[in-house]
């Protein structure tokens, strides 16, 4: 398993071709899942697919604003808290030869 910093497309682009095949190929691109504070629609250019999209994990995840209260409770709102990320990498783990087949 490779984890990638995602902070800017633009600035991922302007790196060489080298750089980018090296540390994010097409094919890793394919065999992917994101995981973002932010919604999942700012990480477009990240998101290869939608199988990408399905296992990614994003405070947007029910596409409904979060309602608010202490960092702990919007981040379990959110599903964002250790609990949530360990589980959503352990489907993605898990799940791999599923995923790659549905591309």
């Amino acid at each position: 398993m490779k984890i990638v910093y995602a902070g800017s497309w633009l600035l991922f682009q302007q790196q060489s071709k080298d750089y980018r095949e090296q540390t994010l190929s097409t094919e890793g691109m394919n065999d992917a899942m994101i995981i973002t504070n932010g919604s999942l629609l700012q990480m477009h250019n990240w998101t290869a697919n939608k199988v990408t999209a399905d296992y990614s994990l994003s405070s947007d995840w029910d596409n409904r604003w979060r309602t608010g209260g202490s960092l702990e409770e919007v981040v379990e709102e959110a599903h964002l808290s250790e609990e949530w990320i360990w589980k959503g990498i352990k489907r993605f783990a898990d799940e791999r030869s599923d995923r790659l087949a549905h591309l």
